[in-house]
């Protein structure tokens, strides 16, 4: 995943508490305001191909998608945190 998906995804878990195996998979901007992130808690990665290790959402548990709004200040602070971690 790219960085600033990275940002909301982990943005959106720390606002709803959401598992670590929560992924965000539908980004949609808000107006100047921040982005609506939809998501799903992810068992398995895909195993072939040019995405191997990422998320599978085809198998993802319907039940456990949630909509969080992320603020952009909220996704701003949880980039830079991921920037710091990945020193």
């Amino acid at each position: 995943m790219s960085d600033w998906l990275d940002a909301f995804t982990l943005a959106a878990r720390e606002q709803m508490t959401l598992p670590g195996n929560w992924y965000g998979y539908l980004f949609e901007r808000v107006d100047g305001q921040g982005v609506l992130v939809t998501g799903k808690c992810v068992t398995r990665a895909i195993s072939r191909g040019p995405r191997k290790g990422e998320p599978c959402f085809r198998t993802a548990d319907p039940e456990t998608e949630r909509k969080v709004f992320v603020s952009s200040a909220a996704a701003d602070a949880a980039s830079k945190r991921l920037r710091e971690a990945r020193r």
